[in-house]
């Protein structure tokens, strides 16, 4: 009797053990630090979790929000990554690593500190015509976008359309209203809560709803918006998903060159004071306005320093490649939208109507760097964005 009682002890204690989970990770092409994901049932792994490479060395992993399926993604960096080199990492438990991106509430914004150190705030005060991010660091800890309108007084700050505020997502003809410019007919977009705000050892995570609203109050749409921000060393990587939602009826986005995603760099880097436009095409400075291409760079020298800043178009997003409202002196958008302009063609109408309870979305990644494109490798940076490596999981 005592040893069937110790036999079935055994065989209960042998079944809760912890399957081992196994990934292999295929890179489609060479790069390093290069954000990996997977999805995983989430209650069959523990909350605190790292991977654990060949050498035993231990790499942070981080959970995203858990999906109804039961799954959630899971998080890491890898540092270096060669083609159809295939990795394989262990998923073990662990102590939890410390907090390497922290987001701060604020009144009216959230600070976003990596490494201990502001990379930039989100502002969503209705004191504002717009939600943006100011300021944004380079990683030599220099705003690399321009301060005005925010800040009036920068020496040597150009003070042109006030409405280029920094970071920011808009456009010129919602439903036939303005939300780029900020006159007095224009609309506003308004925050209407957050709806996640994660800090972690790989990542932080803004997570915001938006109303869209004509000066009269009416509400044309709504929008969500995600900010992924990586922790990766000297330079900063940052997902930006952006999904326009016709909760008011059908949405007509309108065939105009004003918007969309779009950065106004520091004036120190725009083209007369010697930066530089570049593009997936090979285009550079004017020749990259209203072209489509994969992503757009703007680098240019702030403080004695050379560094950029490049947005990365998904193929998934809305008419990929887009066309890019680039200009020289400092401002560049993409913008899928405005055909008429971009192919100087007034029988281009390139508007298009999200039906009522429609949904249109749009996937960016923003890469901050020191150096001049090529220096930094941009092109290599948006190949393992738009086909990053494929994780496999093995349950042993």
């Amino acid at each position: 009797m005592l040893r069937f009682v110790i036999a079935l002890l055994l065989v209960i204690g042998s079944s809760c053990v912890e399957a081992e989970t196994m990934l292999e990770i295929k890179p489609a092409n060479s790069g390093t630090n290069v954000p990996c994901c997977v999805k995983l049932p989430r209650d069959k792994h523990p909350d605190s979790v790292c991977l654990v490479d060949d050498s035993g060395a231990k790499i942070p992993c981080q959970w995203g929000e858990k999906a109804a399926d039961g799954t959630a993604m899971l998080r890491w960096i890898e540092k270096s990554v060669q083609k159809d080199k295939v990795l394989t990492r262990k998923l073990v438990s662990c102590d939890p690593a410390p907090t390497a991106v922290e987001i701060k509430k604020g009144e009216g914004k959230l600070d976003v500190l990596i490494g201990g150190k502001l990379f930039t705030s989100y502002n969503y005060s209705d004191k504002d015509p717009k939600p943006y991010c100011w300021p944004v660091m380079a990683p030599t800890g220099k705003p690399i976008t321009r301060a005005y309108p925010m800040i009036k007084d920068v020496p040597g700050e150009q003070h042109d359309h006030h409405h280029h505020r920094s970071w920011y997502f808009t456009y010129g003809s919602v439903n036939g209203t303005c939300f780029w410019s900020e006159t007095n007919k224009s609309g506003f977009t308004r925050h209407a809560k957050l709806e996640r705000v994660t800090s972690g050892p790989v990542f932080g995570e803004i997570v915001a709803r938006n109303n869209w609203v004509t000066k009269e109050g009416k509400k044309e749409m709504e929008d969500v918006r995600l900010y992924r921000f990586y922790n990766v060393p000297d330079q900063f990587l940052v997902d930006w998903d952006v999904c326009l939602l016709a909760t008011d009826g059908p949405v007509k986005m309108g065939d105009t060159k004003e918007g969309m995603a779009s950065f106004r760099v520091a004036t120190s880097m725009i083209q007369k004071n010697g930066g530089k436009v570049t593009n997936s095409e090979g285009h550079v400075d004017g020749k990259c306005w209203g072209k489509q291409a994969a992503w757009c760079d703007v680098s240019g020298t702030v403080e004695g320093a050379t560094v950029g800043v490049a947005l990365f178009d998904h193929p998934t997003s809305f008419r990929h490649p887009t066309y890019w409202h680039a200009r020289t002196y400092g401002l560049f958008g993409a913008n899928p939208f405005g055909l008429s302009y971009f192919l100087r063609d007034k029988k281009k109408d390139g508007s298009h109507t999200i039906p009522a309870d429609g949904e249109l979305s749009f996937k960016y990644r923003v890469y901050i760097h020191n150096g001049a494109a090529a220096q930094a490798h941009v092109a290599e940076k948006y190949a393992n964005f738009a086909t990053p490596p494929t994780v496999t999981a093995k349950t042993q």
